[in-house]
């Protein structure tokens, strides 16, 4: 028997045992082999119906019917005989595990150490090699992490961001913070309506698949705009929230466990959480959603809720052809929500699980879409 391992994060595959096994790092090769183009209506229905990219029990699954994607963390064989395969999960992450057995201070020094021999490594290039600097602290780290290695070299990093002045949550002054501490030189593009009118289509041939929000154009012309200033590969900060808790929405499992495990310590903490963030019109306090308040008191309702409130938008402002609706109506995607009990399942969750491994197909086709090379090495 003879056995191929293949690894990738983006490998398509259509197979019939027997017949033939056909893959691609893209869809549109497996198109243009002969394999119809053929819309899996269930993913479409539940993204039509309740946003979702993909399906948290399936990440497999795919807009596409016959067209399967190797999951992350996992591996294929095919044996050249039979052409059947075994796909395998090849690495995980423990969350429930604690080394107790180093302090604060030296977890923070191991840290630190790791996070410049990552960076360091990916320096490593023949081509030229440039940051995206978004204002957040995770890019912003990557930034003045290579300015401190490159320090004595004369050799400027280019940094591309994306800015949007007037608009409340542009963060060019944060930019700012970081590029008048560093050598660099800062490169900056203002996506707008028209430019993605005038590139939606390219945007979207690229992508392959449908995407949350037209925010992953802002991406798409910070590529462009390293293309435009001969930079090749950028280093990302991409992981690092799902990783360090960086969005608003781990704060939920986090008191969930404080409260449980501290209830003293739960109680100035939300108090300061709350004093902090009341006046934040921006990134106020979150909130649970209808959902997680329906699996605080059954997970088991959550989905009639959800074929209940569709079927009440469907009732008074028909979106869905009615044969469409009463076929897929039923076979909605289900999720955790944000119920978790313990930060580190949180962010395991949108590491591993749902979250994560969809901003990763966004820069990876952004990035691809103007043969530049995004390094994400935060995760």
């Amino acid at each position: 028997m003879h056995v191929i391992d293949l690894a990738k994060n983006h490998f398509f595959i259509v197979t019939n045992p027997g017949k033939h096994f056909l893959f691609g790092s893209e869809m549109k090769c497996l198109w243009a082999g002969g394999i119809d183009k053929e819309v899996n209506n269930r993913m479409l229905f539940n993204y039509l119906s309740y946003a979702y990219i993909e399906n948290p029990q399936d990440v497999s699954e795919t807009f596409y019917n016959r067209c399967t994607r190797l999951p992350h963390s996992h591996y294929l064989k095919i044996d050249l005989h039979t052409l059947k395969i075994e796909i395998k999960k090849y690495y995980d992450i423990d969350w429930k595990y604690t080394n107790h057995e180093i302090s604060v201070e030296q977890a923070k020094e191991k840290f630190s150490e790791l996070f410049y021999t990552s960076v360091q490594r990916r320096l490593r290039s023949d081509v030229t090699v440039g940051s995206s600097l978004s204002g957040g602290l995770d890019s912003s780290l990557v930034v003045c992490v290579i300015d401190d290695i490159k320090k004595g070299s004369h050799q400027k990093q280019n940094t591309f961001s994306a800015v949007f002045p007037g608009y409340k949550k542009d963060e060019r002054r944060f930019m700012d913070m970081v590029t008048s501490r560093t050598e660099v030189n800062p490169h900056y593009v203002t996506p707008n309506d028209e430019g993605l009118l005038e590139d939606i289509d390219k945007l979207s041939w690229h992508q392959e698949e449908p995407y949350g929000s037209a925010s992953i154009y802002a991406q798409y012309c910070v590529m462009k705009l390293a293309k435009e200033n001969n930079t090749t590969v950028l280093l990302d900060g991409q992981g690092a929230d799902e990783i360090l808790a960086g969005y608003h929405s781990y704060y939920p499992p986090f008191f969930n466990e404080l409260k449980k495990n501290n209830s003293p310590n739960f109680k100035s903490q939300f108090e300061a959480y709350s004093k902090l963030h009341s006046n934040n019109s921006i990134n106020g306090i979150t909130k649970k959603s209808l959902g997680d308040r329906v699996r605080d008191i059954s997970p088991a309702l959550v989905k009639p809720v959800k074929q209940l409130r569709n079927s009440l938008r469907q009732l008074q402002q028909p979106f869905f052809d009615k044969e469409f609706y009463h076929t897929y109506r039923n076979q909605i995607f289900e999720t955790p929500g944000n119920n978790f009990q313990t930060l580190n399942e949180s962010l395991y969750n949108n590491t591993m699980v749902s979250g994560l491994q969809t901003l990763l197909r966004y820069a990876d086709r952004n990035s691809m879409a103007h043969s530049r090379g995004s390094s994400i090495f935060i995760s």
